[in-house]
């Protein structure tokens, strides 16, 4: 009797210490879960946060790119309206030197005549 009330008690005793370590170990794994997800989460506020600071840093670099580029392209746009002025001043000189020398031509065709005239009188 004593044998089976030791058996019981030991089954008893067995079946408290396998509960016991089924809920340690329930309780392990959602600590380490908790832990993981703490961590994922870390890392991802951290990810977010460098994307962010990113996002900033590129904005800004763009907009000094912006702010330097912006004065290279309103003197980029004032030389080539110079550029057109200084263009249309060359075709008016050109255009008074072609008129000159065709009016110097027939100058010179005149005093030419002029002078065989003045020989020949």
């Amino acid at each position: 009797m004593l044998r089976s009330e030791f058996e019981e008690y030991k089954t008893h005793q067995d079946e408290r210490f396998e509960k016991y370590k089924q809920e340690f170990q329930d309780q392990i794994d959602q600590y380490v879960e908790k832990k993981i997800t703490e961590q994922r989460n870390k890392i991802y506020e951290e990810i977010m946060d460098a994307i962010k600071t990113e996002q900033l840093r590129t904005t800004t670099l763009e907009e000094k790119v912006e702010e330097h580029t912006q004065p290279i392209n309103q003197n980029n746009s004032e030389f080539e309206q110079h550029k057109v002025e200084v263009n249309d001043r060359l075709d008016t000189l050109e255009a008074f030197k072609t008129s000159f020398e065709e009016k110097f031509e027939i100058f010179e065709q005149t005093l030419s005549t002029n002078d065989m005239d003045t020989r020949m009188s």
